[in-house]
């Protein structure tokens, strides 16, 4: 039986992006249900932050179609992006993901900030505390007081801050990029526990990794791309890590 457009919180077809005269997409499609986990893994050069920042408008496509629910959206800008719900959390949270200098409750508030607005055009000090204190609670963020500028937090903590920012936006597809790069295993298991409640609300996330235990660990489907395309879709309960990079170091 067809399964409905709607159980597909994400479908892409045949998406092409160019970078000057070079093409870093090459005709892509795939598809992540709702409540999926979907691995993506790839060397160094094979395109899969560059199909994120086209996901989430920061690089525009060429061509090809995108629909979310099964509904066709165009994609020109972040804001068109976050309209349509999807999020992104990037690989370098201190250089793209947090705002540095700037509080911990700021930087979990900064994508809805216009949300909270109230009748003079000004952020409600108690819709933001409210949001505040609902996120840091939902996500487990360990901190002593939210107005604390976010580089106090551990790397963990930061990490959550910048999901928490994300989530706030109630997105239907999360990108994650490479999320427990340079945290402790502790937190590592931290963020993968939050990824799996997260899957369990229905949102599609696809999980992009250098590691292949994480995406083994953590996804039924796992995407391998390389020069900007897919060379395979694994069934993770098939694979193993040597498995996955012997394809992935194959001429």
């Amino acid at each position: 039986m067809q399964e409905a457009p709607a159980q597909f919180a994400i479908r892409v077809k045949d998406l092409v992006v160019g970078f000057g005269r070079q093409i870093v997409i090459d005709h892509l499609s795939l598809d992540v249900r709702r409540g999926e986990i979907l691995g993506l893994t790839g060397l160094l050069g094979s395109g899969r932050t560059e199909l994120a920042l086209a996901l989430f408008g920061m690089n525009r496509p060429d061509s090809g179609v995108i629909l979310l629910e099964g509904k066709p959206v165009q994609i020109r800008s972040v804001q068109d992006a976050v309209r349509s719900g999807i999020s992104y959390v990037p690989e370098n949270r201190i250089r793209q993901g947090l705002v540095i200098g700037q509080s911990i409750g700021s930087n979990i508030i900064l994508a809805i900030a216009d949300r909270l607005l109230n009748q003079f055009r000004l952020i409600s000090s108690i819709k933001r505390n409210q949001v505040i204190q609902s996120w840091i609670k939902k996500l487990g963020i360990k901190v002593q007081d939210p107005e604390l500028p976010v580089e106090t937090l551990s790397g963990g903590n930061q990490q959550r801050v910048v999901i928490a920012r994300w989530l706030a936006t109630s997105p239907k597809v999360l990108i994650l990029d490479c999320p427990t790069v340079g945290i402790d295993v502790a937190a590592k298991r931290s963020v993968h526990q939050l990824i799996r409640e997260l899957s369990q609300t229905g949102v599609g996330i696809i999980l992009i990794t250098d590691e292949t235990g994480e995406a083994l660990n953590n996804c039924e489907r796992v995407l391998l791309m390389r020069s900007g395309r897919f060379i395979a879709c694994l069934n993770s309960s098939e694979e193993t890590e040597l498995s996955i990079q012997n394809r992935l170091e194959e001429p």
